[in-house]
Formats: C-alpha cells, sequence, structure tokens
C-alpha cells in the first residue's frame, strides 16, 4: 500500500504474469505461515464481502456454530429464488446438527483465513505471489484449502492479460 484516505486507496502496481511453479510453491508456504497466526475465536471483528455477497461475522467459541450460522445460514438466506432458498434451507435444517458437531470435533484452533482463496484472488508478476480480494476471519485453515477447489483444478490458470 502507497497510501491511504477516507477517499482513496493507492496501491502499487502487479505486472501480472503467469505463474511459475516456484511461485506457486511459495504461494503455498506464504499460506501456510498465514495460518500459523491464531486467535482465541472463531470469526472477525465486523462484517465484510466474499465477492459480492455480503459477509456475516462475529466472534464464537463454537467453530461449527459459526461456521453453519455465518457461513451457510447466512448465505442461503439470501437466495433470491425461493424454491432454491427453501430447498437448501430444508437441506441445512436436517444436516445441521451432524455438521456442527463434526466442524467442532475437527477443529481446535483459530486460524487467519484468506477466506476466499481461489484461482482469481492471486495474482504473480516477475518475482512475487499476490493475494487479492480476500474475505478474511479466523477459522479452521483448511476452509482455503477448500475454497482452492470449489470450481474444480482452479488454483491452475491461465495466464492473466493485463488491464492496462
Amino acid at each position: 500500500m502507497l497510501s491511504v484516505d477516507k477517499n482513496r486507496l493507492v496501491l502499487e502496481k502487479v505486472n501480472m504474469q503467469a505463474c511459475r511453479q516456484n511461485q506457486l510453491l511459495q504461494l503455498g508456504r506464504e499460506l501456510a505461515k498465514m495460518h500459523l497466526v491464531k486467535a482465541d475465536a472463531f470469526g472477525w471483528e465486523y462484517d465484510n464481502y466474499i465477492g459480492l455477497n455480503p459477509q456475516k461475522n462475529e466472534w464464537s467459541q463454537n467453530w461449527g456454530q459459526f461456521f453453519v450460522d455465518f457461513r451457510l445460514q447466512f448465505q442461503v438466506q439470501i437466495i433470491q429464488q425461493k424454491a432454491v432458498k427453501d430447498e437448501f434451507a430444508k437441506i441445512l435444517a436436517k444436516l445441521k446438527d451432524p455438521l456442527v458437531s463434526f466442524l467442532n470435533k475437527e477443529v481446535k484452533e483459530a486460524s487467519l483465513l484468506h477466506g476466499d482463496l481461489w484461482a482469481g484472488n492471486y495474482l504473480c508478476d516477475k518475482d512475487s505471489v499476490w493475494l487479492i480480494d480476500p474475505a478474511v476471519y479466523y477459522g479452521d485453515r483448511e476452509v482455503d484449502l477448500a475454497m482452492s477447489e470449489m470450481f474444480g483444478d482452479s488454483m491452475k490458470k491461465p495466464p492473466r492479460r493485463s488491464q492496462n
């Protein structure tokens, strides 16, 4: 970041190019370091966005409940097509308790997450890898890995074209 005020954010330009294998390895190592940053609770201090959708946050001692309520249920509530919304709500209601139990059994610590890690949210230049457009919060570090697979093999991507 070069400067910021209430009206403007000035960032350095990234001269994008296709990521090389060593840069993807660097991305993995740096992501693992980020996941070593821990919190005493799951969540975040304020709401943010995942893509264009709002993402609700608060602090919770219960990972499973946080994930179901603020990552799954909240997104289901904003579905506009009633039939689709009702179907997802029915499925989530049926699976909520076993899902909360499973998540709490598997996850004991809250790691700092990018929160929306997919191929469109990292860039490479000649020397570096840049993470962009986070939906940051503290949660299960495997969320970032799961997000990276959401669109299939999404972490392998074609080169980006510079938009000058």
